[in-house]
């Protein structure tokens, strides 16, 4: 247990997803890290069901992405179809996306074995303190000191302990601790319906359909997805009021047989109903102490936003983290970026999506026939792939963020994971980024890769057909984010390159 000359370089309020989605990619960046979580064990229900492209690559990036192949349900397809006869109302087809990403498929897995890989992870890495069954009490900040957060939390037996450590991150969730104490609320909106969940087990023979089942002539959005052979998740976004907690289960059994048919109910394994909230915190940091996840930003589950856009907070952070405590980056600059570009996310990204989704799911019967007819022809004429770019969290655009000098559309956006001779492209994105360049590219550019201090590579033929034509030079940051491009064969600004890197008041690259 922790002692009060315990020093850490970061310190996590939170032993969820999300916070061990942040220890575990500083980890793979040598970079050590304290958790406490107030809870002995991980939550034994399923919660968050479904994770999109881009968290698989983020998991993939941490080193657990084979385990959630295994023990999770792949779909290549999201397929929405009509309860009473599978026809297919909505299709997003990740398919479509093999020539951008090697993670082309969503993964069906509660998220109880979501918390089980990560803690296996976790444990297994010597870099990680996990401190379990422990209540976050409270932070002083000591500025003149070499760890300048004193992090205090109390055990199960009730001693008192502390950590001193260079940055702390709330991933305490919805109600935080870390930002009670730092005086932010989750500004935003409550939505006026109430959604409920249930976790069913149906019998084997109506335990085929492939897809999402949708009770088409239900009076709110009623679906089901399958994230266990014979176990399916319903999810109701207006729950009628007069349904109490008594009645849940009886109720999930109504749902499950309006879904499956009358006699395809087994069980009723879990219910849970609530209210949804679009809420999010004003600032994602002050000084030292970042929020990231649900304690930063809370949204409705229609979408499933949720914990995909927390694991992004992780990974946007974790980089930035570790720049910081090498040496090479600005702090405020880079803590300056996460704050901006995360919030931006929310904002432009997941809020709007999520909004969309939770008036369609609420709207009357007639109403969602309509949109769903017009997502058909849209299908018609070639947006799913647009479509399933949204939902995949694989279209990112961090343009306004205060290390990106915005360039043509491509600055701040996520580059695509196209093959390359090697295999692909992400996979040659070293600690501090890669540069890509033309096989053409000027003399200089020798010099000011070494400046750089990032590896390089030939710009891939491929991303000519995704905006990069009379591109020559391509920096990518470590999270995969398009930081710097230039259009002739040397770095002609300098300043932008390194403030792409999070760097101030370096001197200038070699330049023809």
């Amino acid at each position: 247990m922790a002692t009060a000359d315990s020093k850490v370089d970061v310190a996590i309020v939170g032993g969820g997803p999300v916070g061990m989605t942040l220890a575990l990619a500083l980890a793979r960046r040598g970079v050590g890290s304290v958790i406490i979580e107030r809870k002995v064990e991980p939550d034994p229900h399923s919660r968050a069901v479904l994770l999109f492209p881009r968290t698989m690559e983020v998991l993939r990036d941490v080193g657990v992405l084979s385990e959630f192949k295994r023990r999770g349900e792949l779909n290549a397809h999201v397929r929405l179809r009509r309860a009473s006869d599978r026809h297919t109302l909505l299709d997003f087809d990740f398919n479509r996306l093999d020539d951008v990403t090697d993670c082309n498929f969503a993964v069906a897995i509660p998220q109880d074995v979501t918390d089980s890989i990560l803690l296996d992870a976790v444990r297994s890495d010597a870099r990680i303190t996990l401190h379990s069954g422990c209540q976050f009490t409270g932070f002083e900040e000591s500025p003149g000191d070499d760890r300048p957060i004193v992090v205090r939390f109390r055990d199960a037996a009730g001693s008192e302990h502390a950590i001193d450590a260079l940055f702390l991150v709330g991933a305490d969730g919805a109600h935080s601790a870390v930002r009670e104490h730092l005086g932010l609320e989750l500004d935003g909106k409550t939505y006026p319906t109430r959604a409920f969940l249930a976790d069913v087990e149906i019998a084997p023979e109506a335990d085929s359909a492939d897809g999402l089942l949708m009770a088409a002539q239900a009076k709110s959005f009623v679906v089901s997805v399958r994230y266990a052979p014979g176990i399916w998740r319903i999810i109701e976004q207006d729950i009628p009021a007069e349904i109490g907690p008594d009645q849940e289960a009886k109720h999930a059994q109504q749902l499950a047989e309006e879904i499956f048919g009358p006699a395809a109910w087994r069980r009723t394994i879990w219910t849970s109903a609530y209210k949804k909230h679009e809420r999010c915190a004003s600032t994602f940091r002050r000084g030292a102490v970042i929020l990231v996840g649900d304690a930063a930003h809370l949204n409705s589950p229609a979408g499933g936003q949720g914990l995909n856009s927390g694991m992004r907070d992780a990974h946007n952070l974790a980089w930035k983290l570790d720049a910081t405590l090498s040496g090479r980056g600005d702090r405020e600059l880079l803590l300056s970026s996460y704050d901006v570009e995360q919030r931006s996310a929310f904002a432009h990204d997941v809020a709007p999506l999520t909004d969309m989704v939770e008036r369609m799911q609420a709207a009357p019967a007639w109403v969602r026939k309509l949109a769903f007819s017009n997502l058909w022809i849209g299908r018609a004429l070639g947006h799913d792939t647009a479509l399933a770019l949204r939902l995949s969290m694989l279209f990112i655009d961090y343009g306004k963020s205060p290390i990106l000098v915005a360039d043509d559309g491509l600055v701040g956006q996520r580059i695509p994971d196209v093959r390359v001779p090697a295999g692909r492209l992400h996979s040659m994105i070293a600690r501090w980024g890669l540069l890509l360049a033309r096989k053409h590219a000027g003399d200089d550019v020798g010099e000011n890769l070494r400046a750089l201090g990032v590896p390089i590579a030939s710009l891939p033929a491929a991303l000519d057909e995704r905006g990069f034509e009379g591109v020559e030079l391509v920096y990518i940051r470590p999270d995969q984010i398009i930081g710097w491009v230039s259009r002739t064969s040397h770095v002609a600004d300098a300043d932008a390159v390194w403030r792409a890197m999070g760097v101030l008041n370096k001197p200038a690259l070699v330049s023809a």
